[in-house]
């Protein structure tokens, strides 16, 4: 494992075999490389930062390989995990039980392949799981869960555990898998919400669920796999 202490340290061409965990302050900026675990951390990158710090990850490959074990029984971290603010942009994410979890807000993340996590007995399975703050930016996103069997949650999932996420920006994403493939909890107010594909349901309750104290500003061009209009979901 990788251990990033310093405040403003650039990862540029490299493979590392064994996770990164940044701490402190500062910014964690990774370039054109390739991070994967080997079992001895709990996510592939890992940020428990102090005020001010950041993940800045573009064009890399972030993975826990197929028969590594996990770290431990309860496990259910993403693949990048942590309450630094964080930019994410043209990144293949895959291996963990959720692709991203961050808190905090003011974060963006753009372009990512985020696909085959890790299913175990008490898994959730989240492609995006945020836990409140203002300022997010997703946009033109690939997220497949393959499908749902009780273990997916959703592909992208504004949480209610942590601040409240006003005016999230959700526009171009590919969303798919979970009971449901898009999921605003009560935090998550005025979200913009403009040309999404929403895949196939296979098993899953519906393509968005909207929970009480939750709202959406704008709804629009949101189509299915087979280019059907999905219509704004009610607030449940």
């Amino acid at each position: 494992m990788l251990q990033v202490d310093g405040s403003n340290v650039t990862l540029d061409g490299v493979w590392v075999k064994g996770s990164v965990q940044q701490s402190g302050s500062g910014t964690l900026t990774i370039r054109n490389s390739i991070v994967e675990a080997s079992g001895k951390s709990w996510s592939v990158v890992g940020a428990s930062s102090g005020s001010g710090a950041r993940l800045d990850i573009r064009d890399s490959d972030l993975f826990w390989p197929r028969g590594v074990p996990a770290p431990g029984s309860s496990w259910g971290n993403g693949v990048v995990h942590g309450d630094a603010d964080m930019t994410l942009l043209r990144n293949d994410i895959s291996g963990s039980p959720d692709g991203v979890q961050q808190a905090g807000g003011d974060s963006t993340f753009e372009q990512n392949y985020i696909h085959d996590l890790w299913v175990g007995a008490d898994t959730h399975n989240d492609g995006l799981q945020l836990y409140g703050g203002p300022n997010y930016d997703i946009s033109y996103n690939y997220i497949e869960l393959n499908g749902y069997d009780g273990h997916q949650n959703a592909a992208l999932f504004l949480s209610d555990d942590g601040d409240a996420s006003p005016g999230p920006q959700i526009i171009g994403n590919y969303l798919s898998g979970g009971g449901y493939q898009l999921r605003l909890e009560s935090g998550a107010t005025q979200a913009v919400v403009l040309g999404n594909i929403f895949g196939p349901l296979d098993g899953g309750f519906g393509h968005a669920l909207v929970n009480q104290g939750a709202s959406i500003a704008r709804w629009e061009d949101n189509v299915d796999s087979d280019g059907d209009v999905v219509p704004r979901p009610p607030i449940q």
